[in-house]
């Protein structure tokens, strides 16, 4: 999606330790068995929170949280949650999801690789469907 990279201007720096490698706005790609599973805009937060908006309508979930915290220098882990919803009814949530991820943020800060664990249970907590495979991500800046 070319549309989401730097709006132009001079390069951000984000290896002068101002905050970790992963905080800020990218653009995520999700890939399981070779094929598409889910994109993203996916906001870290310094404060070891992160917001993602998935490819998915609204009325499907799109909005999700989760928290996270450092492993290394550029590595981190991410535990996220959001609910799930009955695809033939209009807002009625139907269990959760976990997507479980291990994440390192590249040298010069621009991108990141990962795994991710996805997982999804009904409202009675009993697992259903679990899903691995790898994380692509784009750095989006201002500049």
């Amino acid at each position: 999606m070319p549309m989401l990279g730097a709006a132009g201007g001079e390069e951000e720096s984000y290896s002068n330790g101002a905050h970790d490698p992963i905080v800020g706005l990218w653009h995520v790609v999700y890939t399981s068995g070779g094929k598409l599973f889910n994109e993203s805009l996916d906001q870290w937060h310094s404060d070891g929170t992160e917001f993602e908006n998935a490819w998915l309508a609204p009325a499907e979930g799109n909005i999700c949280f989760g928290v996270w915290k450092p492993t290394g220098s550029h590595s981190v882990i991410l535990h996220h949650v959001g609910w799930t919803f009955d695809p033939t009814s209009t807002g009625t949530a139907n269990g959760i999801f976990t997507l479980d991820e291990e994440n390192t943020v590249s040298s010069d800060c621009k991108s990141y690789t990962g795994t991710f664990t996805f997982k999804t249970f009904d409202l009675k907590g009993n697992q259903g469907m679990e899903l691995t495979g790898t994380i692509a991500a784009t750095r989006i800046t201002v500049s």
